[in-house]
């Protein structure tokens, strides 16, 4: 949130466009950018985030809300703020990150609002074709999310859903799946995000042919565990969401094996939560089922 206190006047007018960026407010916007020579690339002190970035966020919004809030607001004002942008600094502008390391494109898939997410990516292919996808596969610094990883660790299925069958010119979509999203649902528990995940960007088959393109593979036995680990980690008595006893279905049908032995301590694996109750581990690798054993979780066990 913006707060406006005692600064130089060049100053304050960059601190009032953010705080009518974070607003929504697209008539103040144009009218500071029409009555003063504000720059651009301000940017907020602690978290770094320019004009851009609060069109995107507004005030209302969080990363973990359910419901978009003034959806309409935040398109209207980065539609503004970018029709009063120099074409000389579009591109620069565009692909700003804030202190975390995240660009427009992040902050969109991690609210979940299609509508932004569609409006950042016709304002990034207006700079140049490539730039969209050179956006949605940047990782930022505090995770190493990309915006697509963002989205599945926010369980947004509609962006996830959109992104896939968008078509980016040159784009490698193994690209999209080498955070291992898989891993992040589940470790979320979250079985809509694993089905959607299996639905669009999964194939159990194996190929030689170069006709085929590349086919994308889950780690399904490190997905497994790392599901076990959050009953694992849960507390005597905590109630389990039925949900989650459909997503161990899901993984086993779609071949993960409870027995396969899993390296806990790998040190490619995304960030999980998870990641506490392996630190309370002793081994180096476990099994899914024996996870299952230590949580006493015999209804994950019959699955």
């Amino acid at each position: 949130t913006i707060s406006i206190s005692s600064k130089n006047e060049s100053e304050q007018d960059c601190i009032s466009l953010l705080l009518a960026c974070e607003l929504g407010h697209a008539g103040c916007i144009k009218a500071l950018l029409c009555s003063s020579n504000i720059k651009l690339d301000y940017r907020a002190r602690e978290s770094g985030n320019t004009a851009y970035h609060f069109c995107c966020l507004g005030r209302m919004a969080s990363i973990n809300d359910d419901d978009v809030m003034n959806n309409d607001n935040n398109v209207s004002a980065l539609d503004t703020l970018m029709n009063h942008t120099p074409n000389s600094i579009r591109k620069r502008v565009l692909l700003l990150t804030n202190r975390e390391g995240r660009n427009l494109t992040h902050i969109a898939c991690a609210r979940g609002d299609l509508l932004l997410l569609k409006c950042v990516i016709g304002h990034l292919s207006n700079v140049s074709s490539q730039m969209p996808w050179k956006a949605l596969i940047a990782a930022d610094r505090l995770l190493g999310h990309t915006p697509f990883i963002s989205a599945v660790y926010a369980g947004k299925c509609e962006i996830i859903a959109h992104l896939l069958i968008t078509r980016f010119p040159s784009a490698d979509y193994s690209v999209l799946f080498s955070a291992c999203p898989l891993t992040i649902a589940a470790s979320n528990c979250d079985t809509a995000m694993a089905a959607l995940l299996f639905e669009m960007g999964y194939d159990l088959q194996t190929t030689a042919s170069s006709d085929i393109s590349q086919i994308i593979r889950y780690d399904i036995n490190r997905s497994l565990l790392e599901l076990m680990l959050i009953r694992c980690g849960m507390d005597d008595g905590e109630e389990v969401d039925p949900d989650n006893y459909e997503l161990i279905r899901i993984l086993v049908a779609n071949g993960a094996n409870p027995h396969k032995t899993v390296s806990i301590r790998n040190q490619q694996k995304p960030k999980t939560r998870g990641d506490d109750t392996i630190a309370a581990l002793d081994g180096e690798e476990d099994t899914p089922l024996s996870v299952a054993v230590m949580a006493s979780d015999f209804h994950s066990i019959e699955c």
